[in-house]
């Protein structure tokens, strides 16, 4: 799933980045309500330490009625994320105020 160059040099709201996993960042981060963005950069802050530009978070399927999110770290090929892979999916309850259960990628 790779960005044209065209789509890449337009930026996103007036960004002129040229990294392809930044635009990528900004604009899956766009489609996620702000309480789960807020709750879920809490978290990887707290248990990871990692800055906000070291990964991107992504809306992804439940599995316990809830909300989840796919946190891929900017140096894991999301495609084929593997065991050892620092990316992860993270399910929040409903309200988005509390995580529920972190899983690794297998």
């Amino acid at each position: 799933m790779g960005l044209s160059a065209a789509t890449i040099s337009l930026g996103v709201q007036g960004m002129d980045s040229k990294d392809p996993f930044e635009v990528r960042r900004l604009r899956s981060e766009e489609r996620v309500p702000e309480p789960c963005l807020q709750t879920v950069r809490s978290y990887v802050e707290k248990t990871r330490s990692w800055k906000n530009t070291d990964y991107l978070v992504e809306s992804a399927d439940s599995l316990r009625r809830g909300r989840a999110f796919a946190v891929v770290n900017k140096h894991d090929d999301f495609r084929t994320i593997v065991e050892g892979a620092k990316s992860f999916h993270l399910e929040l309850n409903m309200t988005c105020d509390e995580v529920v259960v972190e899983l690794a990628y297998q």
